[in-house]
This record gives structure tokens, sequence and C-alpha cells, in this order.
């Protein structure tokens, strides 16, 4: 399921007047500039390849007739340890995202808090769990407030780089195999950090990919 969220906007990349990624409901059809749209998007995971390959890797994605990427961004990659963030050379998603913008590639974010991908607890920090009581990928109330302070400090990083305000990302992945209980926790701190987008969840569908 794919709907827009539009809710404000912040400076960006580029000095642009009006760029815009759409749902047309109607006609089930992206629009980019108001134009019929279809991106061709592969996964990439920065975070599994070292800094200096990230061009080459990029390029060769493009080379392969994409036009857009999807990554995901793992919290226990950029904070190992409460209060201590990792956002340079090899954890530094921001230049990553803006590489893939000088060549040409849109991108599809996927900050989750809980990723999956095959990484450690789902990119879920481990020390989360020094709290005995705390229930994960839930609305306990310290787990939220584990999520709002990370995404807090992620998703101003992602801002400048949202489409509208000249950067690459088209469309947020909120989270990965969804649990109803945390779907409004997710949107209502996007709503409060500005994130304009349109937005996803990925789950297992019912009868087919539903968007």
């Amino acid at each position: 399921m794919l709907a827009p969220l539009l809710l404000g906007s912040a400076g960006g990349l580029l000095n642009v007047t009006k760029r815009t990624f759409e749902i047309d409901y109607q006609k089930d059809r992206f629009l980019k500039d108001g134009k019929p749209f279809r991106y061709i998007s592969g996964s990439i995971h920065y975070f599994r390849v070292p800094r200096f390959y990230w061009k080459d890797r990029l390029l060769k994605m493009k080379m392969a007739g994409l036009n857009a990427i999807q990554t995901y961004v793992p919290w226990n990659f950029h904070e190992p340890q409460p209060g201590q963030y990792r956002f340079s050379e090899d954890h530094d998603v921001q230049y990553f995202i803006q590489l893939a913008h000088e060549l040409g590639l849109l991108v599809i974010l996927r900050p989750g808090p809980y990723i999956c991908a095959e990484w450690d607890m789902g990119g879920l920090p481990a020390w989360l769990l020094e709290k005995e009581s705390i229930v994960l990928r839930s609305s306990d109330p310290d787990y939220l407030a584990a999520v709002d302070k990370w995404l807090g400090v992620l998703l101003p990083k992602m801002r400048p780089l949202l489409y509208q305000n000249g950067g690459p990302i088209i469309t947020v992945q909120v989270k990965t195999l969804l649990l109803a209980a945390t779907i409004f926790q997710s949107l209502l701190l996007l709503e409060s950090l500005s994130i304009s987008a349109p937005f996803g969840y990925g789950n297992a569908p019912q009868n087919g990919i539903k968007y």
C-alpha cells in the first residue's frame, strides 16, 4: 500500500521551483513532475559494501537499465550504543544517496526501524534488550520512545534529499513486515519532522501485491 504524505517542505540540494512525485490513484500510476513515470529499481545495501566500491556498484546498476535503487537504513549500524551515532566513512548514508543522485538514480528509502534484510536483529540495536521488560516491534512505550529518538536523528538528515527538495528520494517505506500497532507512530513522526513524500510499508500480501 502506498499513499501520499504532503506535509511541508525544506531547502534541498538544488534551487528548484517545482519537483513532484505523486500517485495517480485513478489510473494506477506514478506521476513524476506531473508526467506518467515508471521506475525500475534494484536493491543495494550500502552497509554491506565498502564506501570505496559504492560508485562502482551504482554505475553497474544504472548500466543494467535501472533508473532507481532502494536501500535500507539499519539502525544498529548507525547507533551501536545509545546516543553514539555513526554517519561518516562507510556509515555515510547521506553521501551514498547523494552519489546515487549524481549518477542519475532515484532512491526508495527504507529506514525501518525494523528492516529484516537478513541483518542482525533486523537492524534493531541489541542494547534495546538491556531493558528486560521491553517488547520490540510493538506499541511498548519504551520501544516507541527509542524509535522516536532514532528517527528524530535520521529523518532530518534525509529531508534535504527528498525529491521535491532537489534530491533523489521519491518514496519512503516506513516499515518492513509491518505490525499495525506501530503504523500510526511512524506516520506521526514523519508528520512532526515535515517529511513530505509518498510513503509505503512492506508486508506479506494476502492476495498479490497491493499499492
